[in-house]
């Protein structure tokens, strides 16, 4: 059952810094909605909120970094990696996908 919360933690923190990745026009705002279309995150101005609106992070320089500024993951290219470069997913036209090119969610820009 931890694996499981694990790795479904992982891929939602992974839809997280993809779609903050893909808003880095800081005036934009990003949603990251989960393969159902549920909203799952919104980025703007370089903050990450959960469906909410509560802080869960920030994104900078390709760099996803949780609430106290602490390295979660980085993305480059395309591609999703943890803070250790272990490849965790990508992103390709409004998509997210993990390693083996599963959907795992969408990204809109604009509101």
């Amino acid at each position: 059952m931890h694996a499981i919360q694990s790795f479904l933690i992982g891929v939602l923190c992974g839809l997280v810094w993809l779609t903050i990745y893909l808003g880095l026009a800081l005036a934009e705002e990003v949603t990251i909605y989960d393969k159902d279309w549920r909203i799952k995150e919104r980025i703007q101005d370089g903050i990450i909120y959960d469906r909410d609106w509560r802080i869960k992070g920030h994104i900078e320089d390709g760099k996803v970094y949780d609430r106290n500024w602490n390295l979660e993951k980085r993305i480059e290219d395309g591609k999703i990696y943890d803070r250790n470069w272990n490849f965790k997913g990508r992103f390709d036209n409004e998509r997210i996908y993990d390693r083996n090119w599963n959907t795992k969610g969408y990204i809109k820009k604009g509101k």
